[in-house]
Parts: C-alpha cells; sequence; structure tokens
C-alpha cells in the first residue's frame, strides 16, 4: 500500500502517480494525478489545495470539514507513521508562533474522535445510470418524514445558491469555497427538489443533481451531487 498525499495514511493500491481519482477513506482526499505542488488547486477537490487539504485533516479528521462525515478512523496497518500530517501540523503551528513540543510528540495518526452516529447504509450511482430516478425514489421517501434539510454549494454555482435561498437562510460557516443553506422540509421544497432534472453538465461526475450535498435531518444525505447517498437503513 502507499501514502495518501493527504493525510499520510497507508490506503493507496498503487502509487499516488497512478491511483487516478482514488478516494481515501479515512481523509476523502480524491487523489489528483495532475496536480504539480501543493499549492495548485485540484479540480478532483473543488479548487481545495493540497496544503490546505492537509491542515483540514490535522484539524477536522478529513479534507474538508463537509466530508468528516464520509471519513474513517484508520487501521493499524494504514497508519505507518503519518508523517506528511504531522509535518504539516508543525508547519502550522510554528506559523501561528505556538510553541506545542510535547504535544507533538504525543500526537497519534488520527487525532480525532468519529462522530457516534447510527451506521449508514450507503449507494452509489454510477455512470450507467442515464436519469435520475432512483435518486429521486429514494429521496422522496425520506423526505415525507423530514423536519430540516441543509444543501452545501460551491461558491462558482450562483444559480442554485439562489434557488436553494428561495426555501432557507444563509448558515455562518468557516467553509470559504461555498455556501450552506439550511432551512425547514416544505411541501415547496419537496416538490422543487423532485422536479429539478438531471444535470447535463456530467463531465467530472455522473450527477443525479445540482446540489453538491443534500442532507435531511440526521437520516440521509445525499453528497458529491447525488452520486453517493447515505441513509438510515433502520
Amino acid at each position: 500500500m502507499y501514502q495518501c498525499l493527504c493525510c499520510g495514511c497507508y490506503t493507496l493500491p498503487v502509487p499516488p502517480e497512478d491511483a487516478i481519482a482514488y478516494i481515501c477513506p479515512v481523509c476523502f482526499w480524491e487523489n489528483d494525478v495532475f496536480i504539480k505542488s501543493d499549492n495548485e488547486p485540484s479540480d478532483e477537490n473543488h479548487g481545495l489545495t493540497l496544503q490546505q487539504a492537509r491542515k483540514n485533516y490535522a484539524e477536522y479528521g478529513a479534507c474538508c470539514l463537509e466530508m468528516k462525515q464520509h471519513t474513517r478512523r484508520p487501521t493499524e496497518d494504514e497508519t505507518g507513521e503519518c508523517t506528511m500530517l504531522h509535518n504539516e501540523i508543525e508547519k502550522t503551528l510554528v506559523e501561528a508562533g505556538s510553541v506545542v513540543t510535547d504535544l507533538l510528540a504525543s500526537l497519534k495518526p488520527a487525532p480525532y474522535k468519529p462522530d457516534e452516529e447510527t451506521p449508514k447504509e450507503m449507494i452509489t450511482f454510477d455512470r450507467t445510470e442515464t436519469d435520475n430516478s432512483k435518486w429521486k425514489t429514494l429521496l422522496a421517501e425520506y423526505l415525507k418524514t423530514a423536519k430540516a434539510f441543509e444543501i452545501h454549494c460551491w461558491n462558482e454555482e450562483a444559480e442554485w445558491i439562489e434557488v436553494a435561498m428561495q426555501y432557507g437562510t444563509l448558515k455562518e460557516s468557516d467553509w470559504q469555497y461555498g455556501k450552506i443553506i439550511t432551512g425547514p422540509v416544505t411541501k415547496e421544497f419537496a416538490k422543487m427538489l423532485l422536479n429539478i432534472p438531471k444535470p447535463t453538465d456530467t463531465e467530472l461526475e455522473n450527477k443525479m443533481t445540482p446540489f453538491f450535498n443534500v442532507f435531511l435531518d440526521e437520516s440521509f444525505s445525499s453528497s458529491h451531487y447525488g452520486t453517493e447517498i447515505y441513509y438510515d437503513g433502520n
């Protein structure tokens, strides 16, 4: 196994230069073979740089806060020394003028505890899906009982931010790359969500919906434009 360039854990089945679009299960960084430096924005990760992703992992336990729910604790075989994470934390603290030598010496490869959540079922939609009818069918079931929603959009998706804002309000967040809209699940909101046609811009991902993330209460989440669904199977 080979080290993930973000978290440093040994999760890649092939060398990083060959692991095209492989998503690390520990930090959820999508390996980008096309970036040339740690400061170059990654199209595979929606403009996030590898340097920022490492800092996020050190703070949140994920390449970005929005992906934390999809991460997991590394296994003993995957941890190794995780030197990249240790070095990134040390660099960040030095830049901030903090002296925490004792803390750094005691750090473990996974400096976070995953939330205690109900285990979720997972469904993925790949390029064999020619429409979003299956996505809508599953979504409709959870819309029946959901009380609140949360939608994540990237900053450049102004059209869909405006649509979501018709049903909710902006949530304060330190996510600098996008906007988070929250609100109550109403009949009008459900109708809007279920009537939006399948996006046609599917070069990078076979999108089921134009919204990057859609969360309904704590029981349902549609991630990566609906290509990954996590739901309470109970």
